[in-house]
């Protein structure tokens, strides 16, 4: 990874830098050139510009990395770079299995895919039904890059209609895209929506109804 980060950090990436940061971080950003976020936000913003942002060239770092600096690579470093390129993006998922210590048992919400995932941190930290929009990837095993976002079970109908709505519009513009393809492209705002519901105050329903 550390060889990703120094080539996407050149001087010629720094307008597709600036660009990211304020599609990443919004008006805040824009507005005050300063970087006002959780502690996990920083991780997240680097996986999503080196996996998913379209650079001004229209396509991704980690592409461009590929192309050229693949051959420069020893064979486990290629064979780790293909498997990052393969699984990490952002997914919609509902978590089915909490396996204490060990890891979870997701679905996918959009494709009806599951995945068993190893990831002992998500295991103490999600629950059974939980809507969770995390990033797989892949070393040794299949595992979470950078934080998830979470909402309630409660929540899963909001969050599904509006990618739903999101797949259907993209889908529109591009009949042969792949579903990696949309959750490369929109991604991002399906986790921008997520953060807005999970900042959102719980409805209270009282027994009269009100």
């Amino acid at each position: 990874m550390d060889k990703i980060q120094k080539f996407a950090f050149q001087p010629r990436f720094k307008a597709d830098i600036e660009s990211a940061l304020a599609r990443f971080f919004g008006e805040e950003f824009t507005r005050t050139r300063t970087i006002i976020s959780d502690e996990e936000d920083l991780p997240d913003f680097q996986e999503w510009f080196f996996f998913d942002y379209p650079t001004g060239s229209g396509d991704t770092i980690i592409n461009m990395f590929a192309r050229e600096e693949g051959k420069n690579l020893s064979a486990r470093e290629r064979e780790l770079l293909e498997l990052w390129r393969h699984w990490n993006r952002y997914r919609l998922f509902e978590v089915q299995k909490v396996m204490s210590g060990t890891g979870i048992v997701v679905e996918d919400l959009l494709s009806g895919e599951v995945l068993e995932v190893h990831d002992r941190s998500a295991s103490r930290t999600v629950s059974r039904w939980a809507i969770i929009l995390a990033r797989p990837s892949y070393t040794d095993r299949l595992h979470f890059a950078g934080a998830a976002i979470m909402l309630t079970p409660l929540q899963k109908k909001s969050v599904l209609e509006y990618s739903r709505q999101l797949l259907a519009a993209f889908l529109a513009l591009h009949p042969k895209a792949t579903l990696d393809e949309f959750y490369r492209r929109h991604g991002l705002d399906i986790r921008h929506f997520m953060r807005r519901k999970a900042q959102e105050k719980p409805v209270v329903i009282t027994p009269e109804g009100h």
